[in-house]
């Protein structure tokens, strides 16, 4: 069983967070009605933060700002993961894998940091109480998947 770390949690969901709305289309009007937010669970996270227009409009611009960059790092996993899988058929490509793997690894820590600096201009765009929420929702989460793997500690 893979064990992740608490503070991992909350940082892999703000990536999915970003991930899925990196990935949706940029107009301002999307099915749902929060631009680029698009999906009942960011909508409730939006209402359950009570965010603004303004703030809103701000998440969404931030958001489009890194779509461009992220998007190429998911091509670039994608093509490194292939390249991966690749080298482990037909034999064991032993040179062609770890070329493949280091460039992951490299591209992996390239993405996480995107995210950290997505994360902290989201976070500059709340008001102290709307992080507040947002901490205690991802406590939340966080206990939630604990439980599910059942690791209560």
């Amino acid at each position: 069983m893979i064990r992740i770390a608490p503070r991992n949690i909350a940082t892999a969901f703000t990536a999915l967070l970003l991930s899925v709305a990196l990935a949706l289309p940029a107009s301002a009007e999307s099915r749902h009605g929060i631009g680029p937010w698009h999906g009942k669970g960011l909508e409730r996270m939006a209402e359950a933060l009570d965010l603004t227009d303004s703030q809103r409009e701000q998440i969404a611009a931030t958001m489009e700002s890194y779509r461009p960059q992220l998007r190429e790092l998911h091509r670039t996993l994608r093509e490194h993961r292939d390249g991966l899988k690749a080298a482990s058929e037909d034999g064991f490509d032993e040179a062609a894998a770890r070329e493949h793997a280091e460039a992951l690894g490299e591209t992996v820590a390239e993405s996480s940091f995107l995210v950290a600096r997505a994360r902290a201009d989201v976070h500059e765009t709340l008001t102290a109480e709307q992080r507040e929420k947002l901490a205690t929702f991802h406590e939340r989460m966080r206990d939630r998947m604990q439980h599910r793997r059942g690791n209560k500690g």
